[in-house]
């Protein structure tokens, strides 16, 4: 069985600049979209954010994203639209 240990080296080489997954952190206040940012940056894991549904589903679109961590409660559209129009 693999460990944390391994895990760590797969994602580090998974993020190098232009290459591997990216996370989309979708969060409407500041401090904890920059939180989340920073501790999948200390995971080695790429991240861009987003403040709200509405500028989240934009940047899916692009197809860049291996995943999305989204709030729930958010202006302008919130978490279970945002889920809902993106797989669409």
């Amino acid at each position: 069985m693999a460990g944390i240990g391994h895990a760590r080296r797969v994602a580090r080489v998974a993020t190098r600049p232009g290459e591997g997954p990216r996370v989309l952190v979708v969060e409407d206040h500041p401090v904890n979209r920059e939180v989340l940012v920073l501790q999948l940056k200390l995971l080695g894991i790429a991240a861009d954010s987003a403040e709200n549904g509405v500028d989240a589903l934009a940047a899916w679109a692009r197809g860049r994203y291996a995943a999305v961590l989204a709030d729930i409660h958010m202006p302008h559209m919130d978490g279970h639209e945002l889920a809902l129009f993106a797989i669409i």
